[in-house]
């Protein structure tokens, strides 16, 4: 089987960045899942945060959410203190609340814009570029 769909993931200041764009197969969530957790694990001795964009993503196929709730879990008892999602609302904002669940030490944002998302990491003290 062929990753389908596509990711970006970078790290500025102490915060991950991931862009998400067309569709998600299996194998693309545990090869996300596995290249973020390397990125994590360069800030992760300090509080952390995580942009999320999803607004080219074309949603996946139901078994890409176990990596990332797996992923997640980990993230909350790694450090990560702040997630913020550009979503449209609707089906994207409703699959991604549900995969949150696991952040429990994180607070949640969901926002239309990435400059809304950069706001909203600055108001909590979190400097991305």
């Amino acid at each position: 089987m062929r990753k389908r769909g596509s990711y970006t993931l970078e790290i500025s200041g102490q915060t991950l960045i991931l862009h998400a764009y067309g569709p998600w197969n299996i194998k693309t969530a545990n090869s996300m899942c596995f290249d973020a957790k390397q990125l994590i694990k360069t800030i992760h001795h300090k509080p952390w945060a995580c942009l999320t964009d999803i607004t080219e993503w074309e949603l996946g196929t139901p078994d890409i959410w176990e990596p990332v709730k797996k992923l997640n879990s980990w993230a909350n008892r790694n450090n990560q203190k702040y997630e913020v999602t550009v979503c449209s609302p609707g089906i994207q904002k409703s699959l991604i609340e549900k995969s949150m669940k696991t952040l429990t030490n994180s607070e949640l944002a969901y926002v239309s814009s990435k400059e809304e998302a950069l706001e909203w990491l600055k108001s909590r003290g979190v400097e991305v570029f």
